[in-house]
């Protein structure tokens, strides 16, 4: 009977379905497979998701790993979802089936259930992946055009990004190569090289970027407002200056946009940017060498306007050295507190800053391993991914891990 629906109708009944019946749909006609796997589907799909999760508690993707295997081994990367309701509960665990060369990979950015990882924390390695952990697909990118083979090593610092471009609705991965002069200062603008999810390839875009190095705490991004932001520091006589640079998605052209006046000189060890509450912010980090104890967050209340920089909050915990690992639904932050003065376990807590009130959340790990961001369930990577099941759920698949 669905056969004879028209094509509209027949989107608009699939797309309202579980993921995991939409993916048994697949299997019914060849029609219906051409029709679930095509862009018009999955962009529907995504739009009923997002509009869904206004309604509901939205979903937040966790990562953090451990030492169990011993010093030395490779980490336990573990990822689940939760609902970012009051007790932050458990929405599902995620199959992760990657295994990195350098202990564990980086997590470059999400994007629409999407989530692009690096394996490039030492120089010698490149591999990127976009990951979709709601539908078990995976796409190992090919090797970008700036590598230790072409420019040898001790060459270069990478900044990464990833996001969505909107106008050619593709997801786009950015690396900036920035060649060193030998003396560790870089004075020639990095090369700039954009992967396109639409075409399947790397390329070299002409877009000029400024003579600075990517800084900041962990050489975090930020995605947001069609643009990868990351903090700069440009080197001059006085010293140096710290700076955001992004590059647009949509137009692929990079700029500068200003800090606040007093984090232009802060130390980058100290600085981290983010989203939150959907908003660029740049986190001070006080203290960060000793043990971090307090906070500081500035958002951008309007986007572009450099005038418009914010110390929204002010935290100061006190009690153990921690982490702020993100901002909540309600306003309250997740942070990561040492269980003790010479230990790197840390526990999850939920922290308002208003009350001061701490609220435990039962999840324990690294303190430098936790990632969290906002997830939405989509169907990106259906048709170009391959799929990675568990060997108990009966499918072995070989091609699941980065070591050859």
């Amino acid at each position: 009977m669905l056969n004879n629906l028209p094509p509209e109708l027949l989107v608009n009944v699939l797309s309202r379905l579980p993921l995991k019946n939409i993916g048994q749909c697949t299997c019914v006609s060849k029609s219906w497979e051409s029709l679930i796997t095509s862009p018009t589907f999955i962009t529907t799909h995504l739009s009923l998701s997002l509009e869904n999760s206004s309604n509901n508690p939205p979903l937040v993707i966790l990562r953090r790993w451990s030492d169990k295997n011993g010093v030395g081994s490779p980490k336990k990367e573990h990822y689940s979802l939760h609902f970012d309701s009051e007790s932050f509960p458990k929405y599902q665990d995620l199959y992760f089936p990657f295994q990195s060369l350098n202990f564990h990979l980086r997590i470059v950015g999400s994007c629409n259930g999407v989530v692009c990882l690096s394996d490039n924390i030492g120089i010698y390695t490149c591999t990127f992946i976009l990951w979709n952990p709601s539908i078990n697909k995976y796409l190992f990118l090919p090797s970008p055009i700036v590598t230790y083979t072409t420019n040898g090593p001790s060459k270069f610092s990478i900044g990464l990004g990833f996001g969505f471009d909107s106008c050619s609705n593709d997801y786009k991965v950015v690396r900036l190569s920035f060649i060193d002069n030998d003396c560790g200062i870089y004075k020639a603008p990095p090369i700039v090289e954009v992967y396109s999810l639409n075409t399947g390839f790397w390329r070299i875009i002409s877009a000029k970027a400024p003579s600075l190095e990517i800084s900041g705490l962990h050489y975090t991004q930020a995605f947001v407002h069609g643009a990868v932001h990351w903090l700069g520091t440009r080197m001059n006589k006085k010293g140096f200056s710290n700076v955001t640079l992004l590059f647009d998605m949509g137009n692929e052209a990079i700029r500068t946009m200003k800090l606040p006046d007093s984090l232009l000189a802060t130390s980058s060890m100290c600085l981290s940017i983010a989203v939150f509450g959907g908003s660029l912010s740049v986190l001070c980090i006080d203290n960060y060498m000793w043990g971090v104890e307090a906070c500081s967050i500035w958002v951008m209340q309007e986007y572009g306007n450099a005038e418009s920089w914010t110390k929204q909050y002010n935290v100061i915990w006190g009690l153990k050295p921690g982490k702020v690992i993100g901002l909540r639904a309600n306003d309250d932050l997740l942070l990561a507190l040492k269980n003790g003065s010479f230990s790197l376990e840390t526990e999850l807590i939920s922290y308002n800053h208003k009350s001061q009130e701490i609220n435990s959340l039962g999840i324990h790990g690294k303190g430098y391993s936790y990632y969290v961001d906002n997830y939405t369930e989509s169907l990106v990577l259906l048709k170009e991914g391959k799929g990675c099941m568990k060997v108990e759920d009966g499918i072995e698949n070989a091609e699941i891990g980065i070591k050859k």
